[in-house]
């Protein structure tokens, strides 16, 4: 029987992300130099090929559980698809303009998600209204009648 081979346990298993880190002109010495390099941009754009993917699919699922009238789920997968395409934004920003387009595009994002925050605390506080509103009816009605 032949013995299969056996993978050594890598000693740093982020060690590929900190070069991808590292390559995408974050140190100071060859920021200027690198940030023009297509093969520095790639993991950039690489990054916000996959979050746009996953937050295509966050929506799709979000219809989904939306016509099956589970909302919460809907809404759940509505936020992922938000957050999704919100890292894609990001990372395109820093592929296409460098540290500034990254700041520039994380700083927009930013002021998206409290938007949707304060959207979606309105959105519960006028619900919680509607059903406070139903309640007082309801016992009102029955005090009436008695």
């Amino acid at each position: 029987m032949a013995k299969a081979k056996t993978r050594k346990p890598e000693k740093e298993p982020f060690q590929g992300v900190g070069s991808c880190y590292k390559k995408t002109c974050w140190t100071t010495r060859t920021r200027a130099t690198k940030s023009d390099k297509e093969e520095d941009k790639a993991p950039c754009r690489g990054i916000g090929e996959v979050a746009s993917e996953v937050g295509k699919i966050a929506g799709g699922l979000s219809k989904m559980f939306e016509e099956m009238g589970n909302d919460s789920m809907a809404e759940a997968m509505g936020t992922v698809e938000d957050v999704m395409n919100g890292v894609s934004n990001i990372a395109k920003g820093f592929a296409n303009g460098g540290v500034v387009g990254g700041v520039m595009a994380a700083v927009s994002e930013a002021i998206g998600i409290i938007g949707k925050a304060f959207s979606a605390s309105a959105r519960h506080r006028a619900a919680l209204d509607a059903i406070m509103g139903r309640s007082v009816s309801l016992n009102s009605r029955r005090t009436t009648c008695c």
